[in-house]
């Protein structure tokens, strides 16, 4: 670095290895790339994993556990970080990117090693925005290492110009960092100091009540977070309707943002590269409503990134507040989060009341279509599992559609619509089940497909007038409770079902005396779930 600029602060590019936190200086990172099969090179060094094709130039991969002697199973390595130093490029595998921040150089607490590998490490220096302690690499030392078959770097011109020039002007020091990645044929590019980290490989799980943009849960940091679609949420794309299958055979790479206390990972298709640019090169987009400005802000063509490529294309730059302040995303990150807490509680003690207490005070609502739109409070749901298509043997002029076994329980299995007295409900592998916990036995009530989870504006009870009173078997009705929900980008009022009285009255016309199980069977999950398995 340039010393006239010593006392400045300087950028960094913080990523894992296994249990240890590293960091680069942005002027040695060229990119992030997947960790994929590697070829043999010519060297006898056990650290050097092999060559990556990076474009047609073969990159020198190197293992830093295996170097400093760290035995493990090769399970971090799943990207790996590109070092350009004086006109050379290498490899690092990395577990993840975490992040970029600035920091005083002159904080860097300088490590003072004699032999090749110990000169790697070049000092400690703490994150000022987390507080957390990294190991600050060296880039020369590295390109120094014995053995290492570094190889040339066919463009150079990627350098950080504001970083690595000498005689840089004040204009390029404050250039803003890109994260560039390509979704569904577009190409998007955000600060990646706004993201949390990023995930080469999000595999998803929990598909099953999936529904729009909500594509099922991705694992971070041991805890599932919800994870979203980038091209179908802004609803532009080539292909915006890739299947819950394709998306379950393959695992993508996302960006993670952070909602309070909870996360959501956003999916794209493709990391391209980080790259610095002059702020005044983004260009505000128009005000229009497709374009979803209050995310979509800014544009920046290709060329202003890379000068020799001259063509009209452009990324657009993704605000992320404007994704961390929408209700919706709020409310689904929210959700995910409550129910890892709700598991993290059933671990440590069986008592559970007071997350139900906390839950019944919600004032959220399941929207599903049976014959139409209806809501049933989130509080009165205990797990949520897909239809399986239950063996009808029972009449058809008969609400119990037959049984589901889940965690080791028989779970009775009621069309709801039935149970109200209304038309029987064509039920398929897209249906799902609300399961109601009673005493001692649960209930399943199978209902459409579910629409989404929306915060509801409660009205008071209205009466329900003329032949309505009667029209539900067996149930007379003087009132009916409504709620104002935001389906879509319509308001609409719909009824409020309560899954618990139909629960309660089935149970008390169908169950020989609640006697399906003893008083020692166990208490279901007291928290919106998503399913993790369930067999007809």
């Amino acid at each position: 670095m340039n010393q006239n600029h010593a006392d400045s602060d300087e950028i960094f590019g913080a990523f894992r290895l296994g249990s240890m936190a590293l960091a680069l200086p942005m002027s040695v990172l060229r990119e992030v790339v997947p960790f994929t099969s590697l070829q043999q090179l010519p060297t006898a060094a056990p650290w050097v994993l092999g060559g990556l094709d990076l474009r047609g130039v073969l990159v020198p991969v190197m293992d830093l556990s295996a170097l400093l002697g760290h035995t493990g199973q090769g399970d971090h390595r799943q990207c790996v970080v590109i070092v350009a130093y004086d006109g050379h490029l290498a490899g690092l595998v990395a577990t993840a990117v975490d992040c970029l921040f600035s920091a005083p150089i002159q904080n860097l607490n300088v490590f003072h090693g004699s032999d090749p590998v110990g000169r790697v490490a070049r000092g400690s220096l703490q994150n000022p925005v987390s507080g957390k302690l990294l190991t600050v690499l060296c880039a020369q030392a590295l390109m120094a290492l014995p053995e290492l078959p570094a190889v040339s770097d066919p463009e150079p011109h990627r350098q950080s110009h504001a970083l690595s020039q000498e005689h840089a002007s004040a204009e390029e020091h404050h250039r803003m960092p890109l994260l560039l990645m390509r979704s569904q044929g577009l190409l998007f590019a955000v600060n990646p100091e706004e993201i949390e980290t990023t995930m080469p490989r999000a595999k998803l799980e929990n598909k099953d009540v999936c529904n729009g943009h909500y594509k099922g849960n991705a694992v971070y940091r041991e805890r599932e977070i919800p994870a979203i679609s980038l091209t179908e949420y802004l609803n532009i794309g080539a292909d915006k309707t890739t299947s819950k299958a394709a998306l379950g055979d393959r695992a993508q790479p996302a960006f993670v943002l952070r909602f309070g206390q909870s996360a959501m990972a956003v999916l794209i298709d493709e990391i391209l590269d980080i790259v610095h640019v002059n702020p005044g090169h983004l260009i505000d987009l128009p005000q229009v409503h497709a374009l979803q400005t209050n995310v979509l802000r800014q544009t920046i063509a290709t060329q202003s990134i890379y000068p020799e490529q001259a063509n009209d294309e452009h990324f657009y730059v993704i605000h992320p507040p404007g994704l961390v302040t929408d209700p919706r995303l709020k409310s689904l990150a929210e959700l995910v989060h409550e129910a890892e807490s709700a598991k993290d509680t059933s671990r440590e003690s069986a008592n559970q009341q007071d997350s139900l207490q906390r839950l019944e005070m919600d004032q959220r609502v399941i929207v599903f279509d049976m014959n139409g739109d209806h809501a049933i409070p989130i509080s009165e749901i205990a797990e949520v599992l897909p239809y399986r298509g239950v063996k009808e043997a029972f009449p058809r002029n008969n609400p119990f559609r037959g049984i589901m076994t889940h965690r080791n329980r028989a779970i009775p299995v009621v069309d709801l619509a039935q149970q109200l007295g209304l038309p029987r409900q064509n039920l398929n592998t897209s249906s799902n089940v609300l399961v109601v916990h009673l005493e001692n036995q649960p209930i399943g009530l199978a209902v459409g497909c579910l629409r989404s989870i929306e915060q509801a504006k409660w009205s008071p009870e209205v009466p329900v007038l003329g032949a309505a009173r009667h029209a539900r078997e067996g149930v007379t009705r003087h009132t009916q409770k409504l709620a104002e929900v935001l389906v879509g980008n319509e308001r609409k009022m719909l009824e409020v079902i309560s899954a618990r009285d139909e629960a309660q009255r089935f149970a008390a016309s169908n169950l020989a005396g609640g006697a399906g199980q003893p008083p020692t069977a166990p208490v279901l999950q007291q928290n919106l779930d998503c399913p993790q398995t369930a067999d007809a």
